[in-house]
């Protein structure tokens, strides 16, 4: 090392020289994480508060496997139902229309299927066929499920082209089956969804209030083949269920609930036991709960030609 250096001195050691901007550079960051450390306290010491005002039976409920007084729900119902002329069946499905809203509420939303048959007729959907959406939707990828054993569990998902899925669509047998089932098909395509005009009832969409990444679409496609079906469940949210049948057919097994029940969040059907008189015995298990359900079974069919 050169003895004009100006990093060294005359014994080779190097210089230490006092650098403001090291000392600034140390006080910035110390500071800092003095700040972000009160504030990491702060914020703790609101949470515990905040726990410690909430009722510890409040608390513990938001942990509660779900659960509903069917008893309650359906005993409202028939309090109801004295306000309306209608002859409301409480064994079989009504099929209705002119059904106001206020009676819509009443009776049957959230508390018992109803067919109403003077809506989906007036839809531009109506004249929706394969031949519209292989004319302009053919080359469209679409998600498709397609079982070889007759069972959904079992079920493959792919990707095709909608003309390919339609050329087989109308082919199904009890064992081999398959149905396109895409929920984004009409969300992406607002020249089809606006031939589906939303029925009044659904005005009171509260699904509105959640926050957009977790709001469900309202509107799915689902055209299935012959013999397809789905398995017994409960909708996500446990939301009330509307379908509209543009062509064909579809069967509903209707399971009307006669008693009490507490679903786990994974809940699984478990064992089925016919019973004289009052059609099933359905046990479920789930996480920390379980309940037996009394079930009657009405079969609903609804055909378009």
């Amino acid at each position: 090392m050169s003895e004009d250096d100006p990093k060294s001195s005359k014994d080779g050691k190097p210089n230490r020289t006092f650098n403001p901007k090291c000392l600034f550079l140390m006080i910035t960051i110390t500071t800092i994480v003095v700040i972000m450390t009160m504030a990491f306290i702060i914020f703790m010491a609101h949470i515990l508060m905040v726990a410690a005002l909430i009722p510890k039976r409040t608390y513990s409920s938001y942990f509660m496997p779900y659960k509903m007084n069917f008893d309650a729900l359906l005993a409202n119902r028939r309090v109801n139902m004295k306000k309306y002329e209608y002859e409301h069946s409480t064994k079989g499905i009504d099929r209705r229309f002119g059904l106001t809203v206020d009676e819509y509420y009443d009776v049957y939303d959230g508390k018992w299927p109803v067919i109403i048959t003077d809506l989906v007729p007036n839809w531009p959907a109506m004249n929706w066929n394969k031949g519209f959406f292989i004319k302009y939707y053919g080359k469209t990828l679409v998600t498709t499920r397609t079982t070889l054993t007759g069972k959904l569990k079992d079920a493959s998902g792919t990707a095709i082209e909608l003309e390919n899925y339609l050329a087989h669509s109308h082919e199904g047998t009890d064992e081999s089956w398959s149905y396109f089932e895409d929920e984004l098909f009409l969300y992406m395509r607002p020249d089809l969804l606006k031939d589906i005009i939303s029925p009044v009832y659904l005005k009171d969409d509260l699904f509105m209030l959640f926050p957009e990444v977790l709001r469900p679409y309202n509107a799915m496609l689902l055209w299935g083949s012959p013999y397809s079906r789905s398995t017994l469940h409960m909708d996500p949210y446990n939301w009330t269920g509307t379908n509209a049948v543009l062509k064909g057919q579809k069967n509903w097994k209707d399971f009307v609930l006669l008693g009490i029940a507490t679903l786990g969040t994974k809940a699984r059907l478990t064992r089925t036991q016919l019973v004289p008189g009052v059609g099933a015995i359905i046990t479920y298990l789930g996480a920390g709960a379980g309940g037996a359900l009394a079930l009657e079974v009405n079969e609903i069919k609804l055909e378009v030609g």
